[in-house]
């Protein structure tokens, strides 16, 4: 049955990284600047340190598996550091902690052991360190030359160590550290529970200024291919809606969501679950590597490391980023707009790091020029699908940390 209270939600895309990266089939995983992992020193070996980081967020017959030892002898590790019993991981952990997961053995795994922790294929593991909010940039764009881990019964400089640490777990938590805590991610279950209407309902008063937010609850990524992730359920909704938030927004990947066309036959895998969960949502809320381009040299623009941006200054790339953003707005009725990112992190067209003159195209034309170029094909194609939708432009990075005023004139 319809909620009337959903209606005054309205919902928006916020575009990224549409224009560069590597292709959607990439398998390689990245490597970066060779170097050898940081070492914490507190530990008495890496074994040691593994157990004690993914201790009660892997199971620990996991954690056996990937060092080739029995249960009894990583647990025998974690007894002798002070850690809590071993309790039940919940799905949870893997589905929404995997980068908690990825961050925590980043030093301490190779790529295959890495994999096997948060059960991972290299693609998606691939698509994560690209895509989930620059992941890899925040991982130093390098991944650690980390040998295989493998269980070794400590010696006596271990054992000595591990109880080192476990006498300051003891004095520093004491009992506190074995009793029941809250389980991990029930905020997700907390803030799925409506709560009492504080405000009138916001539908009623259409003259008040957006008022956009976040879930609290996303998982970057690729949401809309996962509808048991959802970032915004219905209790969450009409919390927003109790507070006064009219608009709520989540990341997406625009080569992911429409359809390449005969430029790019490789997009759109997957994108008519995306759109339908899209759907979904707003009716609920209303209510790529060198290799991509070896078959089209001439839309490659800026590279760095492993990434090439798709060149803006093709006409090519702009009638793409136009038709799909057509194709997304005219098969969500109701989605209220966009809200672009064109210079950040991410290398997302040629001008977005500064570098535009390295491109034999985009070297004749001024940054502002290609920028405001990006974000007129876009709202070209929004507009074409919804006449009435919003384009938001966030000028973030257009100058580093400076003004761009010539480019906001355009």
């Amino acid at each position: 049955m319809p909620r009337v209270w959903l209606h005054v939600t309205w919902t928006w895309i916020v575009f990224f990284s549409w224009s560069g990266d590597n292709s959607a089939q990439e398998t390689v995983l990245p490597q970066g600047e060779a170097r050898a992992p940081i070492v914490s020193g507190y530990f008495p070996d890496r074994v040691h340190e593994f157990v004690f980081r993914n201790w009660n967020v892997v199971e620990p017959v996991k954690l056996a598996k990937i060092l080739d030892a029995s249960v009894g002898e990583v647990t025998a590790l974690a007894v002798s550091m002070g850690l809590p019993p071993s309790v039940a991981v919940p799905p949870a952990m893997r589905q929404r902690g995997y980068v908690t997961l990825i961050r925590r053995n980043w030093h301490l795994l190779p790529y295959d052991q890495l994999l096997q922790l948060v059960e991972m294929t290299p693609e998606r593991l691939a698509f994560a360190l690209r895509e989930d909010d620059f992941l890899w940039v925040k991982l130093g764009s390098l991944k650690p030359q980390c040998e295989p881990l493998h269980y070794r019964p400590p010696d006596e400089a271990a054992r000595h160590r591990a109880a080192e640490i476990r006498r300051v777990i003891e004095e520093d938590f004491g009992e506190e550290i074995r009793r029941p805590a809250e389980p991990r991610f029930d905020f997700v279950r907390q803030l799925s529970t409506p709560l009492p209407s504080l405000l009138p309902n916001s539908r009623e008063n259409p003259g008040v200024p957006l008022r956009i937010a976040y879930s609290y609850l996303a998982v970057y990524g690729d949401p809309l291919m996962h509808p048991e992730l959802d970032p915004y359920p219905d209790g969450l909704l009409k919390r927003c809606s109790d507070v006064g938030i009219n608009g709520v927004w989540l990341h997406v990947v625009l080569r992911e969501l429409a359809p390449g066309g005969k430029t790019f036959p490789e997009f759109g895998v997957d994108s008519q679950t995306r759109l339908a969960n899209l759907r979904s949502l707003v009716e609920r809320a209303a209510r790529y590597p060198e290799s991509f381009f070896k078959a089209r040299p001439e839309l490659a623009g800026v590279h760095e490391d492993e990434y090439a941006a798709l060149c803006t200054s093709q006409p090519e790339v702009r009638e793409w980023m136009t038709a799909s953003l057509a194709h997304v707005f005219s098969s969500v009725p109701g989605l209220a707009g966009v809200i672009t990112i064109t210079a950040s992190e991410n290398l997302t067209n040629c001008a977005s790091h500064g570098r535009w003159r390295d491109c034999p195209r985009c070297k004749k034309r001024s940054d502002a020029e290609i920028i405001a170029d990006v974000n007129a094909a876009m709202a070209t194609g929004i507009h074409r699908g919804n006449p009435n939708a919003n384009v938001l432009v966030y000028d973030w990075g257009w100058r580093g940390w400076g003004n761009a005023p010539d480019t906001v004139k355009l």
